[in-house]
């Protein structure tokens, strides 16, 4: 039996602060009916990104964030192409979770935490502070 797709992973060169600070993962193209059937984001770094946005330090392809999604709304990054979506949440967790990006093309991909080796229950929440512009 396979496992249910209950996480949506992205490919981010963004920081774990900068991600916080935003309230959300974006500005991604996807599938917002999609991603409002995950339960969880997890950000995994793209170190190889030179982009005027990209601030991450952590180790390319790992997973550094873990997030419990509240909602999706349209991104409100200054630059954001039309059709962009940010995947918002209420609580995260930062995690050290070496090699979890698969390597795809598409910085987008769904999954589930255990695939990851990611468990919830061994990981200290914080909750987003109101005004940072999370919804939740």
């Amino acid at each position: 039996m396979s496992e249910i797709e209950d996480t949506v992973v992205v490919f981010t060169a963004k920081s774990p602060g900068k991600i916080v600070t935003e309230g959300g993962s974006q500005a991604w193209k996807l599938s917002p009916a999609h991603v409002e059937r995950c339960e969880w984001l997890v950000c995994t770094q793209n170190a190889h990104n030179d982009e005027p946005y990209a601030d991450g330090s952590e180790p390319h392809g790992s997973a550094f964030l873990l997030a419990r999604i509240t909602g999706v709304g349209p991104s409100t990054a200054p630059d954001a192409i039309p059709g962009r979506w940010k995947i918002e949440f209420s609580e995260y967790a930062l995690v050290s979770v070496p090699a979890v990006w698969p390597g795809n093309h598409n910085p987008v991909h769904y999954t589930n935490l255990a695939t990851l080796g990611i468990r919830v229950e061994d990981l200290e929440f914080h909750r987003i502070e109101a005004g940072s512009g999370a919804r939740g």
